[in-house]
C-alpha cells in the first residue's frame, strides 16, 4: 500500500501541494500506512510492530514513524528507516576512486578502487579496465579486473611489463551489454614516483552516490524511474548495511542514506543490517509514470481613474493583470517537460502579446541601484532550471535528445583554429 497524495488549488494559482506541506498531521488519518515486512534471519515475524515509514513526494518532510526491531535473543534495539522518492530526478551517477584515496603506489602492492554508481537495477556487471598512461581508452587494456559484489576491485602493479604511469576508469554493462564508462584517473607505481604530480588527481574517501559528481565520460544504458532515497539511523557498532544489495558506508553515529534509481511500477526496497543482528527491512513504494511539480501565481489590480474629485466614480474602470506559471512533470515515464511563463503587467487581453519578446539586460533593469542587497558566505546555490531571456521557456527531454525554446549555451571546442562559446536565444532541437 501506498499513502494518499492531494492536488489543491490555491486562490493565487495552480499548485501540486501535499496536504502535509500546511499540516504535518493532515494525511495521517486519511492513508493506510504502507506495507512493512520485518525478518530475522530470512523468516517472516508474525505480531511485530515495527513501525513503518513510507514514501513522501518531492518537497515534504516525512514523518517519523519509529521502527523497534528485535535481535535474535530477542532485545529490542530501536532502528529507524525512511524512504523518500523523486520522480522527477533521475540524473545518473558513475564515479570511481580508489579505497585509500591515495593516486601514487609502490610498486608489487595491489591497489584497491571502487566504484560508485546510483541505478544498480540498469547494470548487470562492471569491471575496472587499466590502461598506460597516453594509450588510447578503446585500445586493448593492460588489464580487466571485474568488480565484486562490493563494487570493488584490486589492480595488480607488479603485474610484469606495467610501465611507472597508468591511468585506470569503470566500465559497467546494462542488460543489453550497453555500456557506460568512466573518464579516467591516473596511478602512479614505482618508488621514485612524483608524488607532487599535477596531473594525479587526488581523490577523496569514497561516499555515497548522493555527494559525489558524475564522472562518466560515455553513456549508453537507458535509466528511467524515479530516485529513492534511504535513511536510517541507531546503527551499532561494527553493523553492516547494505541497501538493495549495495554496502552502504556508516557514519560514525550510526546514521547512513543510500540514493538509487529504480524502475517504474511497485518496488521493494530491501535494507539489510548485519555483523551484529541479522535483519531485513524491507519498504515497498510505487513509482508513477507521470508526476507533476506545478506552481504559479497571479496578481489583479481594479481602479477607477478620477479627472475630477467633484464627480467621485465617474472616471473609467481599469483592470491590469499579471501571471507566473512553472511547472516540470515527467509524461507516460519517458517525456520530461519543464515549462516556464511570466507575464508583464498589462490589460487581461494583451497578457499573452510580448511573452515571447526578447528582454536584453533583464536581470540589470530589475536591480534596483538604492536598495541594498546583502551576499550571504554560506554554502547554498542557484539553480536557473528555465533561463530565458524572454518570458517563456518550454523544453520536452526525450533520454538525450531534446527540444526547446529559451537560452541556450554554444560550445564547440573541437575546432583546429577557434574555438566558439556564447549564449544563444531562440529554438534548439537536438537528436
Amino acid at each position: 500500500m501506498r499513502g494518499a497524495k492531494h492536488i489543491i488549488a490555491t486562490l493565487v494559482g495552480l499548485s501540486a501541494i501535499d496536504p502535509l506541506l500546511l499540516d504535518p498531521t493532515a494525511g495521517i488519518a486519511h492513508a493506510a500506512p504502507p506495507a512493512f515486512d520485518l525478518r530475522i534471519n530470512g523468516a517472516a515475524q508474525d505480531g511485530l510492530d515495527a513501525g513503518t515509514t513510507g514514501s513522501v513526494p518531492l518537497g515534504v518532510q516525512p514523518v517519523d514513524h519509529p521502527s523497534t526491531a528485535f535481535t535474535a535473543q530477542g532485545s529490542p534495539a530501536p532502528v529507524d528507516i525512511e524512504t523518500v522518492f523523486d520522480g522527477l530526478d533521475t540524473k545518473p551517477v558513475l564515479n570511481v576512486a580508489p579505497v585509500g584515496g591515495g593516486s601514487v603506489i609502490p610498486r608489487g602492492e595491489r591497489v584497491s578502487v571502487r566504484a560508485i554508481w546510483n541505478y544498480s537495477a540498469f547494470i548487470a556487471h562492471g569491471e575496472v579496465r587499466v590502461f598506460a598512461r597516453g594509450a588510447p581508452l578503446d585500445a586493448e587494456p593492460l588489464q580487466v579486473v571485474p568488480l565484486d559484489a562490493r563494487r570493488q576491485a584490486e589492480i595488480d602493479t607488479g603485474a610484469p611489463g606495467l610501465p611507472d604511469e597508468l591511468v585506470y576508469l569503470v566500465r559497467v554493462y546494462g542488460k543489453d551489454m550497453r555500456f557506460d564508462e568512466t573518464r579516467p584517473r591516473v596511478l602512479t607505481i614505482g618508488e621514485t614516483a612524483n608524488r607532487f604530480s599535477l596531473d594525479a588527481e587526488p581523490a577523496a574517501p569514497v561516499i555515497g552516490p548522493g555527494d559525489v559528481e558524475d564522472f562518466a565520460r560515455i553513456r549508453n544504458i537507458r535509466v528511467s524511474g524515479a530516485s529513492v532515497t534511504v535513511r536510517g539511523t541507531n546503527v551499532g557498532p561494527g553493523e553492516e548495511v547494505t541497501v538493495l544489495g549495495t554496502s552502504v558506508g556508516v557514519a560514525p553515529d550510526g546514521t547512513f542514506e543510500a540514493r538509487e534509481i529504480v524502475p517504474f511500477g511497485d518496488q521493494t526496497i530491501p535494507v539489510e543490517i548485519n555483523n551484529g543482528r541479522d535483519l531485513v527491512i524491507e519498504r515497498e513504494v510505487h513509482v508513477p509514470l507521470s508526476d507533476w511539480f506545478v506552481v504559479g501565481h497571479g496578481e489583479v489590480t481594479i481602479g477607477r481613474s478620477i479627472s475630477d474629485r467633484k464627480q467621485y466614480g465617474s472616471g473609467s474602470l481599469d483592470v491590469l493583470g499579471k501571471g507566473g506559471l512553472y511547472l516540470k512533470g515527467k509524461v507516460k515515464g519517458e517525456y520530461l517537460i519543464t515549462a516556464s511563463i511570466d507575464t508583464e503587467e498589462d490589460e487581461p487581453g494583451r497578457l499573452l502579446s510580448n511573452v515571447v519578446e526578447r528582454k536584453r539586460n533583464g536581470l540589470l533593469n530589475r536591480i534596483d541601484p538604492d536598495k541594498y542587497y546583502p551576499v550571504f558566505g554560506d554554502s547554498s546555490s542557484t539553480l536557473d532550471d528555465a533561463p530565458s531571456q524572454s518570458n517563456l521557456y518550454v523544453r520536452i527531454d526525450r533520454g538525450d535528445d531534446h527540444v526547446m525554446w529559451g537560452s541556450y549555451d554554444v560550445n564547440i571546442r573541437e575546432a583546429e583554429l577557434v574555438e566558439l562559446s556564447r549564449g544563444l536565444y531562440g529554438a534548439k532541437a537536438v537528436h
